[in-house]
C-alpha cells in the first residue's frame, strides 16, 4: 500500500513539475520574444537614426552648395550635383527600411514627401539659375518656401530623431526588463529541476533501503521455511507458489523448480471440507485459518493434510502472500474412517476390529487415548505412555482426572466435556505449562466415551511466529 502510496506521490510532483516547467517556459519564451522584439526596435531605431543623420549632413551640403552656387559662379554647380546625388541616394535608403509599427512608417512616408518636395524645388531653382541667371531664377522661384522647405525638412528630422531616441531608452529599459525576468526565470527553473532531482533520489533511495530490508526479511523467512520440521508453502496474491521446502517436495513428490510459479489450487487439485468462499471470508476476517484438505501427489495418489493457513502482510497492514503449514494425516484419516466404521458395526465385529486398530494405533506417530464414559482410561498407545512418562498397563482402568488432577478446569478439561456433551468432534492446539509444549488435539466422542489423538506442534507454533 505504502509502495502505491509513494508511486501516485512521484506521479503527482512530476505531474506538478512539468506543468510548472511548461508554464515557466512559456513565460520565458514570451520575455525573450519580448526581449527580440525590443532588440530589433532598437536595431530598428538605430538604422533610421544614422540615416536620418547622414540625410540631415546631406541635405545641409545640398543647401549650402546651392546657396554658394548662387552666389558665384559656375565652378561652384559640381559640388552641388554632388550633394544632391548623396540626397538622392539618402531618399532611397530612407525608402528601403522597414518598421513593423505605423508611426514610424508614418514618419518614413511624410519625411520622404518632404524631401522629395524640397529637392524638386532646389532643382528647379538651379537649372533656372543656370540658364537665366540670378534675376530671372529669384523673380521665378519662390525663395522663402526653399527655405521654409528646408526649415520643415530639418524639423522633421529633429522631430524624428527625439521620437527614436525615446523609443530607444524604453525599449532598453524594457531589454533590461526582460533580461531580468529571463534569469530569474532560469534561476527558478534550476532550483525547481534540482529539488526535483533531490526529492527523487531521497525516495528512489528510501524505496532501495526498504527493498533490501524486504530482500532481507525474505530470504530470512525463506530460510525460516526451509528448516521447518512441517511442509510448507508460500504463495503470492494470486495463489502462485513463491517457496517450497524440502517436506513439502517428500510430501507430494515436486522439486521446489518444478512447482515456482504454478496455481497451488491447480497443482495439488485441492478439495477443502468447507466451501471456498467461506475459507476467503475467514482468512480476510481474522488472518489465518485451519482445517483439512485433500491433495493429490505427483503419482496421482490421494493426501490429507491439515492445513494452517496465515497471511503475509507488511509493515502497513498490506497483504504480500499467505504461506501455508502442512502435515500429513493420511494415515490418522484412513484410521479415523476404519474408527467410524468400527463404532457402527456390532460387538463381534469390533472384536475383529480391535486387533487391526490397536496395530495400527500402535503405528502412528501420534499419541492415542480413549476414555470411557467414567472418564478412565481404556486404551493408551506407546507414544501416548511415553509423553506421559507412564507405563500402558499403569493408566488403564484409572480416571484421568485422579491420575492428573491439574488438568481439571484447564482448557483441556472444558473441551473433552464440550465434546461430550455436544458429541462434536473439537480440533484444539493448546498449551501445557507443565512441560511449556504446545499440542495439537483431537478429540471424538462416542456412545461410549472419548477418544483423543494429539501431538507436540511446538516447533511449528514458534515457527508461524516467527513468520
Amino acid at each position: 500500500m505504502e509502495s502505491k502510496i509513494t508511486d501516485a506521490r512521484i506521479r503527482v510532483i512530476f505531474i506538478i513539475a512539468f506543468v510548472v516547467i511548461s508554464a515557466f517556459l512559456v513565460f520565458t519564451f514570451s520575455n525573450m520574444y519580448k526581449a527580440e522584439t525590443s532588440s530589433s526596435s532598437v536595431k530598428s531605431s538605430l538604422d533610421f537614426l544614422l540615416q536620418l543623420e547622414r540625410t540631415s549632413i546631406d541635405l545641409n551640403a545640398m543647401e549650402a552648395s546651392q546657396n554658394a552656387f548662387a552666389a558665384s559662379d559656375d565652378k561652384l554647380l559640381p559640388p552641388y550635383y554632388d550633394n544632391f546625388n548623396k540626397l538622392r541616394r539618402d531618399t532611397t535608403l530612407l525608402a528601403a527600411l522597414k518598421f513593423n509599427d505605423a508611426v514610424s512608417n508614418n514618419y518614413q512616408t511624410e519625411l520622404l514627401s518632404l524631401l522629395n518636395r524640397k529637392m524638386l524645388h532646389s532643382k528647379e531653382y538651379v537649372e533656372i539659375l543656370k540658364l537665366y541667371g540670378a534675376d530671372s531664377a529669384r523673380s521665378y522661384m519662390d525663395l522663402g518656401r526653399g527655405k521654409m522647405q528646408f526649415d520643415n525638412v530639418i524639423s522633421f528630422i529633429s522631430q524624428i530623431e527625439n521620437n527614436r531616441r525615446f523609443e530607444m531608452e524604453q525599449s532598453n529599459m524594457n531589454l533590461k526588463k526582460y533580461a531580468s525576468r529571463i534569469s530569474w526565470e532560469f534561476f527558478a527553473l534550476v532550483l525547481l529541476f534540482l529539488g526535483i532531482l533531490f526529492y527523487s533520489f531521497k525516495t528512489i533511495n528510501r524505496e532501495f533501503r526498504k527493498w533490501e530490508e524486504n530482500d532481507h526479511a525474505l530470504r530470512f523467512n525463506a530460510s525460516v521455511v526451509q528448516n521447518m520440521s512441517d511442509p510448507v508453502i508460500t504463495i503470492d496474491r494470486n495463489y502462485k507458489i513463491t517457496n517450497w521446502n524440502k517436506h513439502a517436495n517428500e510430501l507430494y513428490g515436486y522439486t521446489e523448480d518444478e512447482v515456482i510459479g504454478r496455481h497451488v489450487g491447480e497443482l495439488l487439485q485441492s478439495k477443502y471440507t468447507f466451501p471456498t468462499d467461506e475459507i476467503e471470508k475467514t482468512l480476510q476476517t481474522n488472518g489465518n485459518w485451519k482445517g483439512e484438505v485433500e491433495h493429490q501427489h505427483k503419482n496421482g495418489t490421494t493426501i490429507y493434510a491439515e492445513m494452517s493457513i496465515s497471511e503475509i502482510k507488511s509493515e502497513t497492514g498490506e497483504i504480500l502472500g499467505i504461506v501455508e503449514v502442512l502435515r500429513d494425516i493420511t494415515e490418522r484419516k484412513k484410521l479415523q474412517q476404519e474408527l467410524l466404521m468400527l463404532n457402527e458395526n456390532l460387538g463381534q465385529q469390533v472384536k475383529v476390529k480391535a486387533a487391526e486398530l490397536t496395530a495400527v494405533f500402535e503405528r502412528i506417530t501420534d499419541a492415542f487415548i480413549a476414555l470411557d464414559n467414567n472418564w478412565n482410561y481404556t486404551y493408551l498407545n506407546k507414544m501416548a505412555a511415553i509423553m506421559h512418562n507412564r507405563s500402558e498397563g499403569e493408566l488403564e482402568g484409572k480416571n484421568i482426572w485422579t491420575e492428573y488432577p491439574e488438568l481439571v478446569g484447564g482448557e483441556f478439561h472444558h473441551y473433552l466435556y464440550l465434546a461430550k456433551e455436544t458429541q462434536q468432534p473439537q480440533r484444539v492446539q493448546l498449551y501445557y505449562d507443565k512441560d511449556g509444549k504446545w499440542y495439537e488435539d483431537l478429540i471424538y466422542p462416542t456412545r461410549d466415551g472419548i477418544s483423543v489423538y494429539y501431538h507436540d506442534i511446538t516447533e511449528r507454533r514458534e515457527a508461524e511466529i516467527a513468520l
